[in-house]
């Protein structure tokens, strides 16, 4: 009787568990795991930050540091956030609300799409159903950070209600996150789409061709911006194959060093890092000696660092580990998202992308 009972429910739990590889993140609300600490390597260039429409939020930009929280935590983000109209970009905005109204997208999307032979190498390609821009669209180049079930899947959200809603073409990109592999990978995609956008296959501008990652990815454009090869042919020329870069929680220990040594940088640099990160490979500090660095050599470079306490000191975790601060997950829903979202549109907007 006890193994008919057995039998005959073990249906109904299999139906309610889902395994990793059948978790949805069409929404772009997928998570990722933060990095160790010996992960190495990032970039930054840009200006200084952001005057704040809601009196409840602040973007600060000092260089001063907070008291910053010195064990290493494990880390959910999830990328996921809706536009903010910009008045320079009203008729695009009208064309997304009519679309989402009446229930229309407002993006084209070609998903899995090779840009190499690797297991790891493609890429979710993004761009607007309006009118192009005059000269082509924008691209921004978006890779995700570290964990098992991260892939081109993650950025899905971030890319389609913002970087097609008020910009032009995203491309999400996976890659083989071993160390050695993962520089081989980012490095191929965005020369692939510098060619696509060369050869004019997809109506891109090739002198708007934006890097961007999070995390491990950001870490890993990092390692290939200040490598001595692969950092001149990504940034030498006028116009670079890549005019501007956008690191979110990715400086570590080395980077300031490896700045101030570069011979070659983006022509604007975003840099984004809580002091309330926990993880000591990706503490707010290297980002802030990263930006003093650039800021030495003359670059241009934007730190922000986005804050939820109206103090902008870091609220301790609870009992379970948790604080509502923004630390390393940058974009998870709510004040977070809200600020890192606007200094993405910011520095875009200035960068003439």
């Amino acid at each position: 009787m006890k193994l008919f009972l057995v039998a005959s429910l073990l249906p109904l739990f299999q139906a309610v568990v889902l395994t990793p590889s059948e978790e949805r993140c069409d929404d772009g609300s997928c998570h990722e795991t933060s990095h160790s600490t010996d992960y190495t390597e990032l970039l930054q260039v840009g200006h200084e930050i952001l005057p704040e429409k809601n009196s409840r939020r602040k973007l600060v930009t000092t260089a001063e540091d907070k008291p910053i929280r010195d064990h290493l935590v494990e880390e959910d983000d999830e990328e996921v956030g809706q536009e903010e109209d910009a008045e320079t970009d009203n008729e695009s905005a009208m064309q997304v609300q009519q679309s989402a109204t009446s229930g229309e997208n407002w993006w084209n999307q070609d998903l899995g799409v090779a840009y190499g032979s690797g297991k790891f190498q493609k890429v979710d390609v993004y761009w607007p159903k309006r009118e192009k821009t005059e000269g082509g669209w924008s691209a921004v180049i978006m890779m995700h950070g570290k964990g098992e079930n991260s892939g081109p899947h993650t950025f899905a959200g971030f890319c389609k209600n913002l970087i097609v809603a008020k910009h032009g073409f995203c491309f999400s990109g996976g890659y083989d996150q071993r160390d050695g592999k993962r520089e081989k990978d980012i490095y191929a995609l965005t020369k692939w789409v510098y060619e696509e956008a060369a050869k004019g296959k997809r109506e891109i501008n090739k002198e708007k061709i934006v890097l961007a990652g999070y995390s491990l990815g950001g870490l890993t454009i990092n390692n290939i911006l200040w490598d001595k090869k692969m950092g001149k042919d990504l940034l030498q020329g006028d116009p670079p194959k890549v005019s501007a870069v956008m690191l979110f929680a990715g400086a570590s220990s080395p980077h300031a060093n490896k700045a101030k040594k570069a011979k070659y940088w983006p022509k604007s640099t975003l840099i984004m890092s809580s002091p309330c990160d926990p993880n000591k490979g990706t503490l707010y500090k290297y980002s802030d000696k990263l930006k003093k660095a650039l800021d030495a050599e003359e670059q241009q470079s934007t730190l922000v660092k986005p804050f939820v306490n109206l103090d902008d000191e870091c609220v301790p975790p609870d009992d379970d580990g948790k604080t509502p601060e923004c630390g390393h997950q940058l974009f998870k829903n709510g004040s977070c998202k809200d600020q890192s979202w606007e200094a993405v549109t910011t520095f875009l907007d200035g960068c003439g992308v």
